[in-house]
């Protein structure tokens, strides 16, 4: 008698608002990989926690004072090394964002165990990231990614959640990369 077998699984990336499949494995004779959407041209949108924190962001004004208004939007201009680096990563990596104010960079209350501030709402999921002159602590880093390199060069950094590790059937493959088990799979 030969037993045969075959295994299917869909690869979905998923965000807090979507998910789009974008490719499918299939395992009859080793694993086959197939995509279904080109990742590289796929648009995203973002919200950026940001805090004003002359000179890293703060609102542009004319010499007598007044705030300075976008003639497109209404709303005030923004300036600051942060805002030159989140446009130009939105340029170089193809994203579309949305920023969020806090007055707060984030505290921990121990009796209502909560973050406030930029940190809470990483924590939350109310933004993708942060992209702040905050500063490294022990408590925050036990809740949230800091970008190394940035922080050590400029003592500012870019953060992000830490990542819910999903569970999966297929966590085994993670151990090498893809084109390691491709050749696996052909011998």
């Amino acid at each position: 008698n030969f037993l045969s077998y075959s295994m299917a699984a869909q690869i979905v990336l998923k965000s807090m608002n979507s998910s789009i499949k974008v490719g499918e494995m299939k395992m009859q004779r080793g694993w086959a990989w197939k995509a279904t959407t080109d990742l590289v041209n796929l648009k995203r949108s973002f919200r950026i926690g940001v805090i004003i924190s002359p000179p890293w962001l703060f609102f542009s004004k004319s010499k007598n004072g007044n705030y300075i208004k976008d003639p497109k939007t209404g709303g005030k201009i923004l300036k600051g090394y942060l805002m030159e680096l989140i446009n130009k990563l939105a340029e170089n990596m193809n994203f579309e964002y949305e920023l969020v104010f806090s007055k707060r960079y984030g505290e921990y209350n121990p009796e209502s165990e909560t973050w406030s501030g930029l940190t809470g709402l990483l924590i939350q999921r109310n933004v993708d990231m942060v992209v702040s002159d905050l500063s490294t602590t022990l408590e925050r880093e036990e809740v949230i990614d800091f970008v190394t390199p940035n922080y050590y060069q400029s003592g500012y950094a870019i953060i992000f959640r830490t990542p819910v590790r999903e569970q999966s059937l297929f966590k085994f493959m993670e151990v090498l990369k893809k084109e390691v088990w491709a050749l696996y799979c052909r011998c």
